[in-house]
């Protein structure tokens, strides 16, 4: 399967992993090759397999990929949380959190991720345009422009934003 996946035939990879179910190392693989193709829905199956013989940090993350990917939030904001607590310092998961939260429409929750991730990464624009956006979707327009600012003096100056801005602007007379 290594060999396949280094010749760049994902699918005849896919085919020896499937036929190793009891390994978790073969189940994990699949799964990442499945989230690489996008899809998410099939990589749960062996992504939970594999968690559930050997629940690393690396299989936690990959199975919470698979949930949000297949939009089953309810499954994977407890493993990104898990992850979070396990490395609080990781600025890649907490964005990770971030965007779950945030697609799950917990946008209070989100908005407090994006800016813990900030403090790893404080020049980092396009996680500011993100919190601006997480804080313009809970009705904070005042706190939203100024952090839409930001992100514009750091370089983030996108026509998505200036949109938000002119609709925020717009609702505030």
């Amino acid at each position: 399967a290594d060999l396949y996946e280094k010749d760049h035939r994902a699918a005849d990879a896919m085919a020896l992993y499937r036929e190793l179910p009891e390994n978790a190392g073969a189940q994990e693989r699949l799964g990442e090759l499945l989230l690489e193709d996008r899809k998410s829905a099939d990589a749960i199956a062996p992504l939970e397999a594999a968690y559930q013989k050997s629940p690393t940090g690396a299989n936690r993350v990959a199975l919470a990929r698979a949930y949000v990917g297949a939009r089953q939030f309810e499954k994977a904001l407890p493993l990104v949380a898990q992850a979070v607590a396990a490395e609080p310092a990781d600025y890649d998961l907490r964005l990770f959190h971030a965007r779950s939260l945030r697609d799950a429409r917990q946008f209070a929750a989100a908005a407090g991720e994006f800016a813990v991730a900030l403090k790893l990464k404080p020049n980092e624009a396009k996680t500011w345009s993100e919190l601006g956006g997480a804080l313009y979707m809970q009705g904070d327009y005042p706190q939203s422009l100024a952090v839409l600012d930001r992100a514009r003096q750091l370089g983030e100056d996108t026509p998505g934003n200036w949109f938000f801005r002119a609709i925020m602007l717009d609702k505030l007379r």
